[in-house]
């Protein structure tokens, strides 16, 4: 059906801002009221640009309402054809400067932080992440050095650290007289914990950072936000200042705080009892190629019958034993560098050393009653001993996950 002739303009503006009928309107546009004229104000009606309401009660706009909701759809209409000129230079990957704010959608949806991309739906394209990833390297968004990963898991690639204070002046039990020892990975920066030994005595020492980042401070907020360092290839993003590193840091400084727990263990490698002070120690730094080379010397020689007898009453109480590959993944001068580690006693000696340490301080906090958030894992429904890869792969896959309580 052909648009009837009439004065719609100007029968809007005789009736602008009242309420009146179809029939009126029918006769003052078209000069009559008809099927025909009737059925052409239905369809202004339905176009909502002079006419709004309904059938029973239209409502004539005012030409202010007429001119906002024409300058609206204009505006609509030039949207939506630089949203599709926008489109075609994604195709052609010939993008401008105006294009930035628009591409956000697709940098939100790669990193995680949108669950859909307009950008891909309209392109045809799958909604995945890592169709949204090849995209924008191919735009010269991003290039093969980004790393989406931190943003992926709604954490913050920088981090504003507050001020770092002074570590004040308190009594700590002197164990400089102590060869102690941070054995670490090469390369380590920040080392955070040390071994040494008195007699029969095993001394395991932890940087302790809480005597100068107390509860609730600034940098106690940050830390938790954090939650620990996160090392990825191409940089770490630390918890804490580097200041608190370069205080803190085990054999970093000539003498550095440390908490320090004293564990004695029973003939069969069971922690018979524990200490704990705040210390000052006297780290040597050491890699675990560097103390390999030194375990048949002492104190390292003794400190690893220590580590190995609490490791086999371990074993006999049915801890799990699994050793996986290591290796640690760099970006150096932009190129991927992949380095396997060999497996050693020395890093056994530290993994050992440490979960003593765990075991002596929840057991000090048990003896003590101090208010302590435990982390224990169910044992397996079934105990099990692989020796392969493969084995002790598909036994991991049957451990419980580890609970806090």
């Amino acid at each position: 059906m052909k648009d009837l002739p009439g004065e719609i303009e100007a029968a809007c503006e005789v009736l602008a801002g009242e309420t009146v009928t179809i029939k009126d309107l029918s006769e003052l546009i078209y000069n009559s009221y008809s099927p025909e004229s009737a059925w052409a104000v239905y369809k202004l009606l339905q176009d909502n640009l002079y006419l709004t309401g309904s059938i029973e009660a239209i409502q004539v706009r005012t030409k202010a309402e007429y001119e906002e909701e024409k300058a609206a759809r204009l505006s609509k209409e030039n949207e939506a054809l630089s949203w599709q000129a926008f489109l075609d230079r994604i195709t052609t990957g010939a993008l401008i400067a105006e294009d930035t704010s628009r591409l956000r959608d697709l940098t939100d949806f790669a990193c995680k932080k949108s669950s859909s991309s307009r950008i891909l739906k309209e392109l045809g394209m799958s909604e995945s992440i890592e169709k949204a990833h090849a995209l924008l390297l191919k735009l010269g968004i991003w290039d093969s050095t980004f790393n989406p990963y931190v943003l992926r898991s709604g954490l913050s690639g920088q981090v504003t650290y507050p001020t770092c204070g002074e570590l004040t002046a308190e009594p700590r039990r002197d164990l400089t007289y102590l060869e102690a020892f941070a054995i670490d990975d090469e390369g380590n920066t920040d080392p955070d914990d040390a071994i040494s030994i008195e007699g029969d005595k095993l001394w395991i020492h932890v940087a302790d950072v809480a005597a100068l980042v107390v509860p609730d401070c600034p940098m106690d907020l940050i830390a938790r936000k954090q939650a620990a360092n996160l090392y990825l290839p191409e940089k770490t993003i630390h918890m804490l200042p580097p200041k608190v590193t370069e205080i803190f840091g085990l054999g970093l400084q000539e003498n550095s705080p440390a908490l320090s727990f004293k564990v004695t263990l029973d003939n069969h490698g069971a922690i018979k009892d524990v200490e704990v002070v705040i210390s000052t120690v006297k780290v040597t730094r050491l890699t675990y190629t560097q103390a390999q080379a030194r375990l048949e010397q002492s104190p390292l020689r003794e400190i690893l019958v220590m580590t190995k007898l609490y490791r086999k009453n371990r074993v006999a109480h049915q801890a799990s034993q699994i050793a996986f590959p290591e290796v640690k993944i760099k970006v150096i001068d932009g190129k991927v560098d992949i380095k396997l580690f060999p497996e050693l006693d020395s890093k056994e000696l530290v993994a050992d050393a440490m979960i003593m340490a765990g075991e002596a301080a929840a057991r000090f906090a048990i003896d003590n009653k101090i208010l302590f958030p435990y982390v224990t894992q169910p044992p397996p429904e079934k105990y099990e001993t692989p020796t392969d890869l493969a084995g002790m792969f598909a036994y991991r896959r049957k451990l419980r996950s580890s609970e806090i309580k």
